[in-house]
């Protein structure tokens, strides 16, 4: 006779030993018939999903995985088994929420006693929640990013506009002292251009003057001449000391004049020699 240690399908007691020679025996706890091919299969589930439980907590999501299918392939309305399965993709894909019409949990939903139903739909809520939460989180944190990257841009658009003013009010100053520059060398030039103008007309007006002298000192010389015949002698020495002081008037206009064409040339050379030609 061999004897087998099984587990009671209806109160769920273990280490119930039955005879393996009988087809059932009964629960020494609740006196419910055990039929030996149900307990093997209850058994044998037991043992996938307690394989299945160690390969998860050891996060072999992908044993755990299949441990419980093959679980599901034994016991097709085990509601641990299928709720395993959700387990395993809410610890393979934290940021992926759980669907209500997904097959795994709406069978562990419709399989399981309400008290476990109450636990697994509160999971899921709870894992939906932190999902919801977290992509809140992330999009807050991308705004923020955003904002930061705007506001950065903003302020290198802002430096860049500054420095682009600041260069054109440099430019502006920069034309600004080149006109007044121009303004005051086309001043002086024109001031020069003045004098020089002034100047020759003195000299134009000194000879006009001059020739007006010689005709006069002429003119008297040849008065003075005709005076002789005359023998009025008051009449012609006032005659000669009038022309003798015309023709001196003359001799000492010309040296000026050619006193003045000789500074003329240095004033052209040289603008600042005008000056003297103002005296």
């Amino acid at each position: 006779m061999a004897i087998e240690s099984v587990t009671c399908p209806d109160c769920g007691a273990t280490g119930i030993q039955i005879d393996t020679a009988r087809e059932h025996s009964f629960c020494s706890y609740c006196g419910a018939t055990i039929h030996m091919e149900e307990a093997r299969r209850i058994a044998a589930l037991e043992k996938l999903k307690s394989d299945a439980r160690q390969s998860f907590d050891a996060r072999r999501y992908d044993d755990a995985r299949a441990g419980w299918q093959k679980a599901i392939q034994l016991g097709p309305m085990d509601h641990e088994s299928y709720w395993g399965i959700v387990r395993c993709q809410m610890a393979q894909f934290p940021d992926t929420p759980i669907d209500q019409t997904q097959s795994e949990y709406s069978r562990a939903w419709a399989y399981s006693p309400p008290e476990a139903r109450a636990a697994y739909v509160q999971q899921v809520e709870d894992y939906n929640a932190g999902i919801l939460a977290r992509q809140q989180v992330a999009a807050e944190e991308q705004r923020r990013i955003e904002e930061e990257r705007r506001r950065e841009q903003q302020r290198i658009e802002m430096e860049k506009y500054r420095e682009q003013q600041r260069i054109a009010e440099e430019q502006r100053c920069i034309e600004k002292e080149r006109y007044l520059e121009q303004q005051r060398i086309a001043g002086e030039q024109r001031q020069i251009a003045k004098k020089a103008a002034a100047f020759r007309r003195k000299i134009v007006a000194r000879k006009v003057f001059r020739v007006v002298l010689l005709v006069l000192a002429i003119l008297l010389s040849l008065a003075s001449l005709v005076l002789i015949s005359s023998r009025v002698w008051p009449i012609i020495i006032f005659t000669f000391v009038v022309a003798g002081a015309v023709w001196f008037w003359w001799f000492m206009a010309g040296r000026k004049t050619k006193k003045l064409l000789a500074l003329d040339q240095p004033e052209e050379d040289n603008p600042e020699g005008g000056n003297r030609h103002g005296n």
